[in-house]
């Protein structure tokens, strides 16, 4: 079975940004929640207590730290946390920033929204390119 994760290209949904530290970030095509995005882990695992404690630790830090510059760069509300993996065998959080009055607010988020908010390619490569700069910033990339 193939891994959208771990065979780079096979998913036309995600957007590789890079990696945060160890764990590989990538923009959702879907913006209807503006700033979407997924930290994958970095080896196959298939959910969270196939890692190590010290792994674990390792992911939730990267994950706040693409949380710290997606708060920055889109100023949400809230930021949800979702690690579901019931159709994935690859470990992924989806780091989805919430606004009030817009979609869902006060609800889960629709992961297969009907009608997705796409983007112009340039759209994408401009938030990808402000996210990858504030991990820069942070001394986050690998």
């Amino acid at each position: 079975m193939s891994c959208m994760y771990c065979e780079e290209g096979i998913s036309t949904d995600l957007i590789r940004i890079g990696n945060v530290k160890k764990h590989t970030l990538y923009l959702h095509r879907d913006q209807t929640y503006p700033g979407r995005c997924i930290l994958a882990a970095w080896q196959h695992k298939k959910k969270v207590t196939d890692l190590s404690r010290e792994e674990y630790l390792e992911l939730c830090g990267e994950v706040y730290t693409a949380a710290e510059i997606l708060n920055r760069l889109f100023t949400p509300d809230k930021i949800n946390f979702v690690i579901l993996g019931d159709c994935s065998e690859h470990l992924h959080v989806h780091i989805v920033p919430k606004y009030v009055g817009k979609k869902n607010w006060g609800k889960l988020f629709e992961m297969n929204e009907g009608s997705p908010v796409c983007l112009k390619e340039e759209e994408y490569e401009a938030m990808r390119l402000n996210i990858t700069d504030e991990l820069e910033r942070e001394g986050a990339v690998q």
